[in-house]
């Protein structure tokens, strides 16, 4: 009889792993649309930039700011959007489920170089469940009570000065080169 029982039991868990198991690729499969849902963001965001900067009236800046400000996005997150749709690797479909699908913590992982990133996702040391915290620990960021990450092997060599009119007409222009340019180079910045 007690066989039958632990039968029956294993029948039983093998049903709910089923069930889990089922479930779980629900979860990653609408993990992966949440994914390209903020990546398809990013790319209508940039669009709408693209198209800001052609324009050639006085009001641009004001139209930009009214556009802006009737997101449901804040203005800060923008350029994030834009990052995570511009990268290479997070843009490739096969690799979206694996993906953790918070704006945040995509914009960190399009800091990455592409093929470090591309190697962490295989080795599936990056995941959808993963946040910022756990991905700082992963790339060896310790995060201070001030929330300035820092590695133990970082050294601080310089901070960017720039004039006001570049900073007011100009700097998100150059800003994702700049951020591109970094990135490549594996050199993290605040």
């Amino acid at each position: 009889m007690a066989n039958l029982e632990t039968l029956t039991n294993k029948d039983i868990y093998k049903q709910y792993r089923v069930k889990i198991e089922q479930a779980f690729q629900v979860k990653m499969t609408a993990t992966a649309y949440l994914v390209q849902s903020i990546i398809e963001i990013g790319k209508v965001c940039l669009e709408a930039k693209s198209h800001n900067e052609k324009l050639n009236v006085k009001d641009k800046k004001q139209l930009w700011k009214e556009f802006t400000e009737n997101l449901p996005i804040s203005k800060a997150s923008i350029s994030k959007y834009i990052a995570v749709a511009k990268h290479p690797i997070i843009g490739i479909k096969k690799y979206q489920k694996a993906l953790p699908p918070s704006i945040y913590t995509l914009y960190e992982l399009s800091k990455i170089p592409n093929t470090k990133l591309e190697k962490l996702i295989t080795s599936k040391k990056i995941h959808a469940d993963m946040g910022r915290s756990e991905l700082n620990k992963l790339l060896g960021i310790n995060v201070s009570t001030k929330g300035i990450g820092k590695t133990s092997n970082e050294v601080e060599i310089l901070s960017l000065r720039l004039p006001l009119d570049i900073w007011e007409h100009k700097f998100e222009n150059i800003k994702e080169d700049l951020i591109q340019f970094l990135s490549k180079k594996g050199i993290l910045y605040e």
